[in-house]
């Protein structure tokens, strides 16, 4: 079997940015755009767009106080990740044997 080269991928850094302030988010307390900023490190005009477009996406939400909390949608996200793993442990398994 020949070995596939890969070519080095390049990041799409608005998925990262949008990472950043989700997961500063996913400390618990409500966060204003410029402490989501500060914390994600991002631009403040930055961590705006980038927390409307989650909260678009439904994956935060803004209070009466513009406070930005992530959402029950994006707390799934990490919910969903282990059993997905061990589901496609399982299947390799059950495939080797």
């Amino acid at each position: 079997m020949h070995a596939v080269k890969s070519e080095p991928v390049r990041p799409i850094r608005a998925l990262l940015r949008g990472l950043q302030a989700l997961a500063a988010l996913t400390a618990g307390e409500g966060l204003t755009v410029t402490e989501t900023a500060r914390r994600a490190r991002l631009p403040r005009t930055t961590a705006y767009r980038v927390l409307e477009t989650l909260r678009l996406g439904g994956y935060v939400e803004r209070d009466s106080d513009d406070r930005y909390r992530a959402t029950a949608k994006a707390a799934e996200l990490s919910i969903s990740q282990p059993q997905h793993t061990n589901g496609a442990a399982a299947s390799r398994q059950s495939s080797a044997a």
